[in-house]
């Protein structure tokens, strides 16, 4: 039998290891890695446009090398109901907000700025995402996170 591609699961802990070493592991190994989403479906998992940074995305950036911080983004809808869980249960919590402070911090709304969702390849949401002073992705979760859970992840960063 000659499948036209081998197709396999991968799970890992998003505290050890991140989406680039991830891709880069499955390239060395000579596959194509693809991200499937609740099975529906695939995207590249590095950025999907080339060129000029798209605002407000440029602007927070050069303030992030200014301060020397990792931009923390919170990808969002105002229509998405765990996006607003996520603002009220996680975002405003005390021990969040204290470990926030270490970042330059950038909500984007989606339906607003789709060519900032389209450069990290937002797909759903809520999406936070932790990039440094030159746009480079070193942190992802996509979906609900606690806000203990969200705390311990910005402060091992």
């Amino acid at each position: 039998m000659f499948l036209d591609r081998d197709a396999f699961t991968l799970s890992y802990e998003p505290a050890l290891v991140n989406l680039e070493q991830i891709t880069q592991t499955i390239t060395d190994l000579g596959y194509q890695p693809e991200v499937i989403i609740g099975g529906l479906q695939p995207l590249s998992p590095s950025p999907a446009v080339s060129g000029p940074i798209p605002e407000p995305l440029a602007s927070t950036l050069t303030l992030a090398k200014e301060e020397n911080k990792f931009v923390f983004i919170d990808f969002y809808a105002p229509w998405c109901g765990p996006c607003i869980i996520m603002e009220e249960m996680t975002l405003s919590d005390p021990v969040v907000k204290q470990s926030l402070e270490s970042f330059v911090f950038l909500k984007v709304d989606t339906d607003v700025y789709p060519e900032v969702a389209t450069h990290y390849n937002i797909i759903g949401m809520p999406t936070l995402i932790v990039v440094d002073s030159g746009g480079i992705e070193i942190w992802r979760q996509v979906g609900s996170i606690s806000a203990d859970e969200l705390a311990l992840q910005l402060n091992n960063l």
